[in-house]
C-alpha cells in the first residue's frame, strides 16, 4: 500500500478510486493524496488519468497546473511542464467564468522558466504573477531567485525580505534567510 501515512482513510480512498475509475474528481483527489505522500510519479499518473476523463474546465485548469508543477521537479520533463502550464493558462483565458486564479498559474509557468534557465521569461511571467497576487510570499520568493540568478543582488534581497514580511513561515522561508545573508555578504565584499 503506497498511502501508508494516511492509514485507513488512504486505503478507503484507493478502494473508492478503484471502484470509480471514470470519476475525474476521484483521480484528481487521488493525485493530490499521492503528492502529499511524496509520490510525484504516482501523482502525475493520476493527474493524467483525470485529464483523460475530461473534467470541468475549473478542475482541468487545476489539474494542468498541478501536473506542470510536478513535472517541473524532474529536469527531464521541464518541456512537458511548460506545455502543461501554458495549456492551463490558455484554458483559463478561454473560460472567464472561472474567476481569478490569482498569480498561481503564472507563478507555476514562471518558476518552470526559471528551472529551465530562461531568466528573462521567468522574470516577465513572475512579474505578471505578482501583479495578480502582490502579497503572495512564494511568488515573491521566486522573483527573488530570478534576480539572484540574473546577478542583481539588491533586488533579490528586496524580494526575499518582502516574502518574509508577508509570511515569516512560508514554505521557502528556511531557504530565504540564508540567501539574504549570503547575498548581503557578497554586496559588502
Amino acid at each position: 500500500m503506497k498511502l501508508q501515512r494516511y492509514g485507513e482513510a488512504g486505503r478507503a480512498y484507493l478502494a473508492c478510486a478503484a471502484k470509480s475509475p471514470q470519476d475525474p474528481m476521484l483521480q484528481f483527489d487521488l493525485a493530490r493524496l499521492y503528492d502529499k505522500q511524496g509520490l510525484p510519479k504516482d501523482a502525475a499518473a493520476a493527474y493524467k488519468r483525470a485529464l483523460k476523463l475530461k473534467p470541468d474546465p475549473k478542475t482541468t485548469v487545476a489539474i494542468l497546473n498541478n501536473l506542470a508543477w510536478l513535472l517541473s521537479l524532474d529536469k527531464e520533463t521541464l518541456d512537458e511542464a511548460v506545455d502543461r502550464a501554458q495549456e492551463a493558462l490558455r484554458m483559463y483565458s478561454k473560460n472567464p467564468d472561472l474567476g481569478s486564479p490569482g498569480g498561481s498559474l503564472l507563478d507555476t509557468l514562471g518558476w518552470i522558466y526559471f528551472k529551465k534557465g530562461d531568466l528573462t521569461k521567468a522574470r516577465e511571467t513572475l512579474q505578471k504573477a505578482l501583479q495578480a497576487s502582490p502579497v503572495q510570499p512564494t511568488i515573491t520568493y521566486h522573483m527573488g531567485r530570478v534576480f539572484e540568478g540574473l546577478g542583481q543582488l539588491k533586488p533579490a534581497i528586496h524580494y526575499y525580505i518582502k516574502a518574509l514580511h508577508f509570511n515569516p513561515n512560508f514554505p521557502e522561508a528556511n531557504d530565504t534567510r540564508p540567501r539574504i545573508a549570503l547575498l548581503r555578504s557578497r554586496i559588502t565584499d
